[in-house]
């Protein structure tokens, strides 16, 4: 996203290389996004929940 004045937008949320373990076992491993303002996210697993 742009301001009016052409320069870039800071992102509403940023996270990079985010990883999430418990009892050694990987439940999230360098996980990166982005979400911009006026971006609408979603993270599904497998099973939809």
């Amino acid at each position: 996203m742009m301001h009016a004045d052409g320069a870039a937008a800071a992102p509403l949320l940023e996270v990079r290389d985010l990883s999430l373990r418990i009892a050694q076992r990987t439940l999230i491993e360098s996980l990166s996004l982005r979400v911009n303002t006026g971006e609408l996210w979603c993270i599904l697993g497998a099973n939809g929940a």
